[in-house]
């Protein structure tokens, strides 16, 4: 997602903001390889906040907001791979349609 954060602020989208949330059954887990390559912000859920349920997230959910703040639209990113070009832009124009909102 880094390489997509990117290729949106260097093409003018510079409000974008992606960050990743760890689930709470993943919290004692290492995560140095899923954040060592990577400058985008990681959070760790919690028992208060309980992001995870609330959302209704699955491993790899990439959930859009659009700029004030709405659910937009909920992909997932084993289902629909952003390694491939034409999922790339599909994630890509969903990120700019939801600047657009």
């Amino acid at each position: 997602m880094q390489i997509l954060f990117n290729d949106l602020v260097g093409n003018g989208y510079d409000s974008v903001k992606i960050i990743g949330i760890n689930s709470i059954n993943a919290s004692e887990e290492d995560a140095d390889g899923m954040v060592s390559q990577n400058s985008l912000p990681w959070l760790q859920d919690n028992v208060d906040e309980d992001v995870w349920d609330q959302w209704n997230v699955e491993i790899r959910d990439f959930i859009i907001f659009d700029k004030n703040g709405n659910y937009f639209s909920k992909i997932n990113l084993t289902a629909i791979d952003p390694s491939f070009n034409q999922n790339y832009n599909n994630i890509k124009t969903l990120l700019i349609n939801a600047l657009d909102v």
